[in-house]
């Protein structure tokens, strides 16, 4: 009698985990390519994993719990908007995009 194939719980990992990223500071002022992005739930909330491409063209993966970030990605997902230019700046404690 054969065994059955066992599956691989690592194909049902939720999206995002185990991605290395950086915080929004790490990359404020640089011109990025947005590519597109998952909301995750994390231990203080949601946040973003915002998948880019940097000036180098090197693939790159930013973190926010921006509200307004995480509303203008899912803003330009609706208008199928990506790829999209997109720089990220710091107005007092909140963050904006050029």
């Amino acid at each position: 009698m054969g065994q059955e194939p066992m599956f691989n719980l690592a194909d049902y990992m939720p999206a995002g985990a185990g991605i290395s990223s950086v915080g929004m500071s790490e990359v404020e002022g640089q011109q990025l390519t947005v590519l597109g992005f998952d909301v995750v739930n994390g231990r203080f909330g949601q946040f973003a994993l915002i998948y880019c491409v940097d000036e180098e063209g090197e693939d790159i993966t930013v973190r926010s719990s921006s509200s307004f970030i995480i509303s203008a990605l899912m803003n330009a997902k609706k208008e199928n908007a990506y790829p999209a230019k997109a720089i990220f700046r710091r107005v007092g404690q909140a963050w904006t995009i050029e």
